[in-house]
């Protein structure tokens, strides 16, 4: 829905169709595609190869004019000698693709044309000033906007979650795309060695990462639960129709 309705999902706070909803959808397509936030704000325009459908990823914190604790940067960039795994080139679904060219045709253009100088610095997600993404909360209110947007469509119910029972807690972010496309993979491509070799690739762990393993545990926890449930329900439906016959 967020591909196929973005200007009725993406509005401001007045409740008009956000100006950079072309943006916004491409953004959250990426978080979609197991992407962290700071990785989306650290996107630059030649990282993206619609050609192939690819995107790399790679660390340009070198780039911006300076940067804080609050700068979209690549996780683990500055604190290794090497930028962990994160630096890798993933396969796009092609909506997403349709989505980021979509923004660049469109709205990324104009806003370009809008100032003399060109103030991107080859990022490819600009403020409305033209510049980069510059604080990690702006990507923040895009995704708690857009949880609250949701459930006012009734797109988006937790209340049978058993991960979020208490709703009043429960907020939308963009973890919780990477995380759904993270479990998402393994129910593709299963758990075994290879796959969650993969996975390391994929989501930007390194190679000594235990990620894949505790994602492989939910599902195989969340694998037998299903099971029991179904068990459970035989068992009862079996008592009752006994109870009939009787």
């Amino acid at each position: 829905m967020v591909y196929l309705d973005a200007e009725k999902i993406f509005r401001n706070d007045r409740g008009k169709v956000s100006r950079n909803f072309l943006r916004d959808r491409a953004m959250v397509l990426l978080a979609c595609e197991g992407l962290r936030p700071g990785t989306i704000g650290n996107i630059a325009r030649s990282d993206f190869r619609p050609e192939s459908n690819h995107l790399v990823i790679s660390d340009h914190r070198d780039e911006r004019l300076k940067t804080t604790t609050n700068t979209p940067v690549l996780k683990l960039g500055a604190t290794t000698r090497l930028n962990s795994a994160s630096e890798t080139m993933i396969e796009l679904w092609p909506i997403t693709v349709d989505a980021i060219q979509n923004y660049i045709d469109v709205e990324r253009v104009a806003c370009l044309a809008k100032h003399l100088k060109n103030r991107s610095r080859g990022f490819l997600f600009l403020n409305e000033k033209g510049e980069p993404i510059k604080h990690r909360a702006s990507i923040t209110k895009l995704f708690s906007t857009l949880g609250r947007r949701l459930g006012e469509l009734g797109l988006l119910d937790i209340g049978n979650d058993p991960y979020f029972k208490d709703q009043k807690r429960y907020d939308f972010y963009s973890y919780v795309l990477r995380h759904s496309s993270a479990s998402l993979f393994l129910e593709l491509k299963g758990t075994d060695e290879r796959a969650l070799d993969c996975m390391k690739i994929r989501y930007g762990w390194t190679i000594n990462s235990k990620q894949p393993e505790r994602y492989a545990a939910r599902a195989l926890s969340d694998q037998a639960n299903t099971v029991l449930q179904d068990f459970n329900h035989e068992l009862i439906s079996a008592a009752r129709n006994n109870q009939k016959n009787n």
